[in-house]
């Protein structure tokens, strides 16, 4: 964003067909600093599916590491890799993201639909206290899984997190096979679709806890 000293998870609203990105600088004094993308200068990817195999896919998405250890809200230590063995729905969000929000039912509606056939969990990438993000979880009707990335720093980064909302969806094995950056008005749609071909092609265990 043409600021070196640029750091923490950048915010992110709408203005109309464009992007208005804010961030803050360490200082002292410390500044609030923000930018505007022209819709015209914002990549095709952000807020569209992208197929598994695609360039855009491949070039932009790395790989999810199984290791990596984010904290439960209530803080305990919880691994990407123990949900191995079905589908994992990742929902990258922050509790200031409007767009997040509309997306809250969407995944609900996908877990309920597709049961412990597959997981759905969210990731905050908030740097506010867990508490805070379990409060917002409440207010939202959030039931399936959040875990907590404050700035995206463990997992985001790995799935090119942000901009959010991201969806991402991994196989049985961790493999990305979907993904959508930015929002996207048939995520619904899209999710189903991908799940329902990987869940009929692979077999999957369900050992794994909630």
């Amino acid at each position: 964003l043409g600021a070196p000293a640029a750091f923490g998870a950048p915010r992110l609203a709408r203005l109309g067909a464009d992007l208005m990105v804010a961030w803050s600088d360490p200082g002292p004094p410390r500044r609030v600093r923000a930018t505007v993308l022209r819709a015209a200068e914002i990549p095709p990817l952000a807020g569209e599916p992208l197929a598994a195999g695609t360039p855009s896919a491949t070039d932009t998405l790395g790989p999810v590491p199984p290791d990596v250890s984010l904290t439960t809200l209530s803080g305990e230590a919880r691994s990407i890799g123990s949900f191995r063995g079905r589908p994992l729905v990742l929902s990258f969000f922050a509790t200031w993201c409007v767009p997040c929000r509309e997306e809250i039912p969407v995944l609900s509606r996908v877990a309920d639909r597709h049961g412990d056939s597959i997981a759905v969990v969210g990731v905050s990438i908030d740097e506010t206290p867990p508490e805070s993000v379990a409060q917002f979880t409440r207010q939202h009707g959030i039931t399936y899984p959040v875990l907590h990335d404050p700035a995206g720093a463990s997992l985001g980064g790995a799935v090119g997190v942000p901009p959010i909302p991201a969806t991402v969806v991994l196989d049985a094995e961790g493999r990305v096979v979907f993904a959508a950056r930015g929002g996207s008005a048939s995520l619904e749609e899209d999710l189903h679709r991908a799940l329902e071909e990987l869940l009929a092609t692979e077999p999957h265990t369900h050992t794994h806890a909630h």
